[in-house]
């Protein structure tokens, strides 16, 4: 993680440019999800990699409910 120390992951969006409305749409959606966020915090902890079933245990969810969520994150990335 130390490699990614002052890096902004935070995008400059502008609610004045078109095309910044349809991102702004894909991340709150993304981020706008309890589950999602929950799993974007265990990403964050080491070893940050995890394989699927992994984290299918850890939450309690089909594979194919936690592959639409991490979907979803991944459009918004």
């Amino acid at each position: 993680m130390e490699k990614y120390k002052g890096l902004s992951i935070i995008p400059k969006l502008d609610l004045e440019n078109e095309s910044d409305i349809d991102n702004m749409a894909i991340l709150c959606n993304a981020l706008g999800n309890k589950k999602r966020l929950l799993i974007l915090k265990e990403l964050q902890k080491p070893p940050f990699t995890y394989s699927v079933s992994e984290l299918c245990k850890k939450f309690n969810l089909p594979t194919w409910t936690l592959m639409h969520h991490l979907e979803a994150l991944e459009k918004a990335s």
